[in-house]
């Protein structure tokens, strides 16, 4: 979708900037992060540790959501920025 739309960008560094949104690392950084703050929030309440399969689960769940967050931005910004 960003490939199909890179010629008509009028701002490179929008087109530059959403290829970094979109590697691979920066997604699994994100959702790392956010599986391990809702995990420590939820454990260190009851002071306990999740189990692989909750934590399997908590990630499955987060990189879905970061999915749809990332096709809604790429959306939003290929439309403002690649008419």
């Amino acid at each position: 979708m960003v490939q199909d739309a890179a010629a008509r960008f009028t701002d490179p560094y929008k087109l530059s900037s959403l290829k970094r949104y979109l590697e691979s690392d920066q997604v699994l950084s994100r959702v790392y992060e956010k599986v391990k703050s809702r995990l420590r929030r939820t454990f260190d309440r009851v002071g306990d540790s999740p189990t692989l399969e909750e934590i399997a689960q908590a990630f499955d769940a987060e990189l879905l959501n970061i999915y749809r967050l990332a096709d809604a931005h790429v959306g939003r910004t290929i439309a403002q920025h690649a008419p």
